[in-house]
């Protein structure tokens, strides 16, 4: 066996950060393969983001170390679902399940090129899930404890996502359509961002930086309108969701009502789901720092009426039930 043969490639969707992996990872670089993790050791979220941002879809394994790796993988897997069952409880098993298969897509997405097979899977598993919340009405209060607050580009994602459903149903929107609106536009917000050429992201303090950062909503809507087939609904959450309602946002400067209710609605969960992810402290204290972020708006940022129903909805649940 040459020494080319002794690595498999391995998805970078299944190294997961923050738990000691099982065995040395490398990276290619060069020509030549180099220990990137040291068995036991961790990939920080940090340094996943990072290699998810520059486009790297897989590291590499020793093959002798294949089944190992994969049998770890699923371990962590099967511990996130326990989590979960114990905090909601047995009876959102298939509310879990739905969750979980629509995380695992999102970051084989973020990481590869546009594939409207996952797409198409995304798709159906958006709708099968946002039917969980939508016919039974006892799933609308477990929908928020089903955050992960972590700075990481899957989580942000999922948060924004549930976050937007429910925000939407504490705006009395109940078309199953626009809930699926919502969540797909939550989910797919910031994937411009995972196409930003990344010698622009070198210095966030360059004029590159920001000016690149600006152009992710478009971006985004950009590579999901030729490659995706995305409705045109979620393809303008996606490029508005950093407008203001002042119109002092971007990419166009939209003002008030210009701004349609679905893109408001996943902007304010967007920001939201920010402020609490960058606090520090207890999950409990930074959500109340971060409704009262919101609070101050007074009609720069968001929509006032959308925004009151908002902060209504995170005031129907306690710390404790939108705690992570």
């Amino acid at each position: 066996m040459n020494n080319a043969d002794r690595y498999i490639s391995f998805p970078l969707q299944f190294i997961h950060p923050d738990h000691p992996v099982p065995g040395d990872v490398f990276i290619y670089l060069d020509n030549r393969f180099i220990k990137y993790i040291k068995a036991l050791n961790i990939l920080s979220q940090l340094k996943q983001d990072q290699l998810i941002v520059k486009g790297v879809n897989f590291l590499f394994i020793n093959r002798d170390n294949e089944e190992r790796f994969l049998q770890w993988h699923d371990n962590i897997k099967r511990d996130e679902k326990r989590a979960l069952l114990k905090e909601l409880g047995n009876g959102h098993e298939k509310l879990i399940n739905a969750h979980l298969a629509i995380k695992d897509d999102v970051l084989q997405f973020v990481t590869g090129e546009i594939s409207l097979e996952i797409v198409q899977k995304i798709i159906i598993k958006t709708k099968h899930l946002v039917s969980k919340f939508k016919n039974n009405a006892g799933n609308k209060q477990y929908i928020l404890r089903l955050l992960t607050y972590n700075n990481s580009v899957a989580d942000h994602s999922m948060n924004v996502a549930n976050l937007a459903v429910y925000f939407g149903l504490v705006n009395s929107i109940s078309n199953k359509r626009n809930l699926y609106y919502l969540y797909m536009g939550g989910l797919l917000h910031d994937y411009g961002k995972t196409r930003i050429n990344r010698e622009y992201l070198k210095d966030p303090t360059s004029e590159q930086y920001i000016a690149a950062i600006q152009k992710h909503p478009s971006l985004g809507k950009g590579h999901l309108f030729f490659d995706g087939k995305i409705a045109d609904e979620i393809l303008d959450i996606i490029e508005q969701h950093h407008e203001r309602h002042d119109g002092k946002g971007y990419p166009k400067g939209l003002k008030g009502d210009q701004i349609p209710e679905l893109s408001k609605i996943v902007s304010i969960a967007n920001l939201f789901d920010n402020l609490v992810t960058l606090d520090e402290g207890p999950i409990a204290e930074r959500q109340i720092r971060a409704k009262e972020t919101l609070q101050n708006d007074e009609g720069t940022y968001f929509d006032a009426k959308i925004l009151e129903k908002c902060l209504r909805g995170l005031d129907l649940v306690t710390a404790k039930d939108i705690a992570s």
